[in-house]
């Protein structure tokens, strides 16, 4: 409808508050979602059914435009300015009063996969000014060193003979494993450090990634984005770069809603895309899903995430548990 008002995209009454207005942006979002197409769209592209295929990429197109609609009225409505403008610009909550041009940012400006992604990397959540690297690095360099000297202290005694038996026979002492502990903290410490070291030449876009994996396997999702955001533009037809970039954001999400948790999803879509049979993709959507579903209740979750999860022909522990629970609630 030509003249449907940003109210009308979200079901919404001119009155209604930011909370409304944010619950209902999400119910709609999920019930218009493309995603609900990925698991029925990759078991007939498997089949080889042609026409099935092309019937559900013309239903993911009306849903990604939906969702791009949500998008624009979420984005003009959920900001006190803009939505100021925006009804005075129609004129008392109502009809326009005068044609306008409503472009807008929203938290998702590039919810669609097939075009957005050869301008600019999906979008990015907001985040704190970067890291001061000097100022860190510092830090560091002194918690190495006073791990170091508590190390020491800890250490001073040990070469005293043990004279208990049973302490012997029943493993490290608590003293042991403190030192072993700290020895494993200084350790971390001094890889962070090594990784977060700015250089003197440009990095090869190989050694963004590198980098950004490593912040991943210390739970830094900051900055292995910024990691592969450097490395982005040499991987962007490569799927895998949106599988770990996913898998960044459902890191920094936490298992809730928001955000994050909807830009992993767009980064997740954007990988089925370019290698639609990636099944790590399937995987970690699916845990994701499982994981919101968890959080907020939502059984359009627990669908979402089943139907990932059942592309998985060796599932793990993680996946036959995440099965089982909604299986079990079905």
């Amino acid at each position: 409808m030509a003249d449907e008002s940003h109210y009308d995209v979200l079901g919404v009454r001119p009155m209604a508050d930011v909370e409304a207005i944010k619950r209902a942006y999400r119910d709609k979002v999920r019930q218009h979602h493309p995603d609900r197409f990925a698991g029925e769209r990759a078991r007939l592209q498997r089949e080889g059914n042609d026409a099935a295929v092309r019937e559900i990429d013309r239903k993911i197109a009306q849903a990604e435009k939906k969702t791009q609609q949500l998008n624009q009225a979420y984005a003009v409505l959920s900001d006190p300015v803009q939505r100021s403008n925006y009804d005075r610009s129609r004129g008392m909550f109502g009809r326009r009063s005068t044609p306008s041009s409503e472009a807008s940012s929203g938290p998702y400006p590039n919810t669609n996969p097939f075009a957005g992604f050869q301008q600019q990397p999906p979008p990015r959540t907001p985040k704190n000014d970067k890291v001061p690297w000097v100022w860190f690095g510092g830090l560091i360099i002194v918690v190495f060193i006073s791990l170091m000297m508590i190390n020491a202290f800890l250490g001073g005694s040990s070469n005293a003979p043990t004279t208990d038996p049973a302490e012997s026979a029943s493993g490290p002492s608590a003293r042991q494993l403190q030192s072993t502990e700290s020895a494993l903290q200084a350790t971390r410490s001094a890889r962070t450090q090594a990784i977060a070291q700015p250089t003197s030449t440009p990095l090869a876009p190989e050694d963004y990634v590198s980098s950004a994996d490593a912040f991943m396997d210390l739970g830094f999702y900051e900055l292995a984005l910024d990691g592969y955001d450097e490395a982005f533009d040499a991987y962007r037809n490569d799927a895998t770069i949106y599988l770990k970039r996913g898998q960044a954001y459902a890191g920094l999400a936490e298992g809730k809603p928001g955000d994050a948790a909807d830009a992993a999803l767009v980064n997740f879509r954007r990988a089925l895309f370019l290698q639609p049979d990636l099944v790590d993709v399937y995987r970690e959507r699916g845990l994701l899903y499982y994981a919101l579903w968890r959080s907020s209740e939502d059984t359009a979750y627990a669908e979402l995430a089943r139907a990932d999860l059942q592309q998985i022909s060796e599932p793990d522990a993680a996946v036959t548990s995440a099965l089982n629970q909604l299986n079990a609630t079905s």
